[in-house]
Parts: C-alpha cells; sequence; structure tokens
C-alpha cells in the first residue's frame, strides 16, 4: 500500500516536471522552427498532423477502457491470473487489427492528398504533406500496440517508470529533431524523429510490461461476453474521439482547404496555446484514474467520488485561473515575441478556444467517474449533436472569416455542451454533489479575476511595449493574484503545501 502511495506520489511529482519541461521545450521549440521552416512548411506539418491524428480513431475507445476491465477482472476472479492475460490478449489482438485500420486510412489520405488540395497549395508543397502523411501514419500505426503495454503499466500504478519515460520523449525529440532542420530536411525531419522515438518506447514499454511486471497474453479460450462488454463500453468513447477530432482538428483541415498553409499556421499557434492548458490540467487527474476505478468497483461511494473531483478541480482551477489571468494580460506581447508579428491574431484564437475549456479542465476526473460508471454514453451522445453544430458553423464562417471563423464554432458549442449540460448530469444522473463542488471551487476565482481586470484597465493607459514592461506586469499580476489567493481562498492543507515547498527551494 505504502508502496502505491509513493508510487502516486512520485506521479506526481513528476507529471509536474514532465508539463514545465513540456512548456519549457514549447517555448524554446517551436518559436525555433517556426523560424526556421517558415509559416508554409510549418503549417504543412501542422495540417499533416491534423488530418493523421484523425485516424486515432480507430481506436474506436477501447484504450481509454482497459483500466475499468482491469480492475473489474482482478475484482471478480481475484487469484486467476490468467484472465487478466485473456483480456491482455483480447486488447493486443484488437490494437494490432486497428493499427492497420490505421495503415490503410494513412494511404487513403495520401492518394487523395491533390484532390483535397488542388486549390491551395503548389505541386512541391503536396509533395512534401504526401511524405508527412506516410511518416505520421507508421507512427500512429507503431503507437496503438504500445498503448496496450502503457496502460498495464497504468494500472499497475507504476506512474514512476511511465512519467520518466514521457520526461525523457519530452526532451528526446527535438534534441534529435534541431539538427535535421538546421542542415535543411525542414518538416519531414520533425516526423522521421517522432516516428524513430515512437518505435523506441514501443519497445520500452514492451520491456518493462514483459520483463519487470510480468505481462502476459492467452489468446485462446477468450471471453467473447467480456468483450461484447467492452465493445459497448468502449463505443461512446469512441464517438468521443470523433467528437475531438471535429472540434480541433477539423478547423485546420478545413482552414488548409479554404485557405492554405499560412493561415494553417496561424491557427496552430494559438491552438497550441490551448494544448498547453491542457496538459496543465490533464498530467494531475490521469494520476487518480487508477483510484477512482478502485473506489467504483469497491464502494462506488459518491461522497468519497466528489471528494477527490473537488480536491483535485480545485488544485486545477488555481493553476489554470493563475496562467489564465496572466496569458489574458500578457499574451498579445507574449505570441509577438514568441512566434511573430504575423501570429499575433493566434492570442485571439487561444482565447476563444481557451475560455469554453476552463470548466471541463477543472472537472476532467468527473469524465474518469463517468467511465468508470459506465454512465459515459450521455456525454459522449450530447457532445456528438454539438460536434456537428460545430461542423455546420465552420464550414459557414471559415470561407468568410478564416482564422478567427475556425475559432468561433468550437467557441460556442463547447461553453454550451462543458460548461451547462454536464454540469446537471453530474449532479442529476451521476450523482456527485456537484453544489460542494462548486461551493469549493468559486471561492478561488476572485483571487485570479481581480488582478486580471485591475491590469487590463491599467493596459489601455500603459501598453506593454517592451520586455521589461512585460515582466513588471509578469510580477504585479503574480504577487497580486498569489497574496490574494493565500489571504483568501487557500486552505489550510493547499497553505501548507505551498509552504513545504517554499522551504525546499530556499
Amino acid at each position: 500500500m505504502n508502496k502505491m502511495i509513493s508510487q502516486k506520489k512520485v506521479g506526481v511529482i513528476l507529471s509536474y516536471a514532465n508539463l514545465i519541461a513540456k512548456n519549457l521545450v514549447t517555448f524554446i521549440y517551436v518559436p525555433i522552427l517556426l523560424r526556421l521552416l517558415g509559416q508554409v512548411e510549418y503549417g504543412l506539418y501542422q495540417m499533416a498532423n491534423s488530418m493523421i491524428s484523425s485516424l486515432a480513431i480507430f481506436s474506436m475507445g477501447f484504450g481509454s477502457s482497459y483500466v475499468r476491465f482491469y480492475y473489474q477482472v482482478k475484482k471478480e476472479k481475484k487469484e486467476d491470473s490468467s484472465e487478466i492475460a485473456k483480456l491482455n490478449g483480447q486488447y493486443i489482438l484488437l490494437f494490432s487489427c486497428m493499427a492497420l485500420l490505421v495503415i490503410l486510412g494513412g494511404i487513403l489520405i495520401i492518394i487523395n492528398t491533390d484532390y483535397f488540395f488542388k486549390h491551395s497549395m503548389t505541386m512541391n508543397e503536396k509533395n512534401t504533406l504526401t511524405i508527412l502523411f506516410a511518416l505520421l501514419t507508421i507512427n500512429m500505426a507503431v503507437s496503438f500496440p504500445s498503448s496496450v503495454f502503457e496502460c498495464y503499466i497504468v494500472a499497475n500504478e507504476r506512474f514512476k517508470y511511465q512519467r520518466s519515460l514521457q520526461l525523457i520523449q519530452t526532451f528526446l525529440t527535438p534534441l534529435l529533431t534541431l539538427p535535421l532542420v538546421f542542415i535543411g530536411l525542414k518538416s519531414i525531419s520533425i516526423v522521421l524523429v517522432q516516428t524513430v522515438v515512437t518505435v523506441g518506447f514501443l519497445l520500452g514499454n514492451v520491456y518493462y510490461a514483459v520483463a519487470k511486471l510480468k505481462m502476459r497474453f492467452v489468446f485462446k479460450n477468450l471471453n467473447h461476453s467480456l468483450f461484447k462488454e467492452i465493445s459497448i463500453f468502449s463505443f461512446y468513447i469512441f464517438l468521443n474521439q470523433i467528437i475531438d477530432q471535429i472540434n480541433w482538428e477539423l478547423p485546420s483541415f478545413l482552414l488548409g482547404i479554404y485557405k492554405g498553409p499560412k493561415d494553417v499556421a496561424i491557427f496552430s499557434v494559438g491552438n497550441q496555446i490551448k494544448t498547453i492548458f491542457i496538459s496543465l490540467s490533464l498530467s494531475l487527474s490521469s494520476i487518480f484514474v487508477p483510484q477512482i476505478n478502485s473506489i467504483v468497483s469497491t464502494t462506488n461511494c459518491n461522497k468519497k467520488l466528489t471528494e477527490v473531483m473537488t480536491r483535485v478541480g480545485r488544485l486545477q482551477a488555481i493553476i489554470l485561473l493563475f496562467f489564465l489571468g496572466g496569458f489574458v494580460v500578457l499574451g498579445d506581447f507574449f505570441i509577438k515575441v514568441w512566434a511573430g508579428e504575423s501570429y499575433q491574431i493566434s492570442y485571439y484564437v487561444s482565447l476563444l478556444l481557451i475560455i469554453p475549456m476552463m470548466v471541463p479542465l477543472i472537472q476532467n476526473t468527473g469524465i474518469e467517474i463517468q467511465r468508470a460508471k459506465n454512465m459515459h454514453k450521455f456525454r459522449s451522445i450530447v457532445y456528438f449533436l454539438f460536434a456537428i453544430l460545430n461542423i455546420l458553423i465552420s464550414l459557414y464562417l471559415i470561407p468568410k472569416y478564416g482564422i478567427i471563423g475556425a475559432s468561433i464554432g468550437t467557441f460556442i458549442t463547447l461553453i454550451v455542451a462543458n460548461n451547462f449540460i454536464m454540469n446537471w448530469y453530474y449532479s442529476k444522473k451521476v450523482g456527485l454533489h456537484m453544489k460542494y463542488f462548486w461551493k469549493e471551487v468559486i471561492k478561488i476565482i476572485p483571487s485570479f479575476l481581480l488582478p486580471t481586470v485591475i491590469l487590463m484597465i491599467i493596459k489601455k493607459y500603459f501598453q506593454i511595449k517592451s520586455i521589461k514592461y512585460f515582466i513588471v506586469f509578469g510580477l504585479i499580476y503574480s504577487l497580486f493574484s498569489v497574496v490574494l489567493f493565500l489571504l483568501f481562498s487557500a486552505k489550510e492543507e493547499e497553505r501548507l503545501i505551498l509552504k513545504r515547498y517554499w522551504k525546499k527551494f530556499t
């Protein structure tokens, strides 16, 4: 038990180390790429990434269901390890078949490259795109079987190994990529390195799961009734993956068709800022997936689940609101310096994508609770309907308003689906005590909202036009918001955590 608690603590520390490393690498790596590749080449890379990532839907939600069924089988069969081996066998067979589907999907995209982009790209651009598609397809296909081994590692709560591997990957990819970009291989080198690293980490996951955790596979007498149950459960996660592809990848694809790679590059910079906010949230909540599944499979106590969701949600809210307020105040100047003058519209794209995501990002443990309870069907259906609405809005707005039009549809649909409908569902159907959740989370908001509003008013009279003003505004915001939080919003345990870390660094 103490070993598992240690794994979780180390996992949380490594999660945030990885998060800091990823964001640090992004802040250094992306502007170098933007300047070395140029808008067109960077836009081609982002477009290829968006299109091939859509093939992730071939996982059909099975990966996200592994931990739940691992705990279910373990609870029902206890000492019978052969049942876990059968579950592993089912998953590896499934994901190997899905990898083949990814390859077929990639071939179809490559064949139709000229048709999709005949009006918005030159022949050289389409040729580069074809090579990117081919390499990314291999990368995606390899990642499918690798995810089975990673899921097994997570189910066994070996966070130390998993997060350490992710940390290595964070630094390894740019370190290998940049020398190749410098010698002129451009966007192709990025994808080439990604593919090599993916294969390397597949081998690492296989070795750790099989040699260290004794992961075994049985392919005979597979449990077909369990497979049926897994398929029904996973279908709605699969539906959710389609929704994510529509909301986050479709705008880039449509911009590529209607406007070309330059607009895709500008949109992708805003989209990357949004991704940073998502990673700020997920790096903490993902650690609690096994605990949530364990509670549901044993006591299914809604009070305990609400307490976990609230504790994690408050921590996520503190981090996300601090960074959101800072980005609202400093983001326009930051993007100008970081990405370049021609990317300033990315600031508004970022805000349109981030703001409607704030509520679900502080509630994403709720998604895991739904899945653990097998109650995620409603969320998937609601999100799917709103994703269709997003397609219709985007098809209408992108030809007229370009980059901003690509953001508005996502903004509208996420506000309604994520913020209102899902909170009603958590409260009325899932059985979580959402009044308690919001009572605890709302206490945090004024500490970050007040400094943001005051500094935005000051900005009207004192524009941030230099690094000196940027640093001054940043320090004022940070000091003001942290002091307000500690005085009026922080719980005693949160003050103690901050005090403990402060002593470590002083």
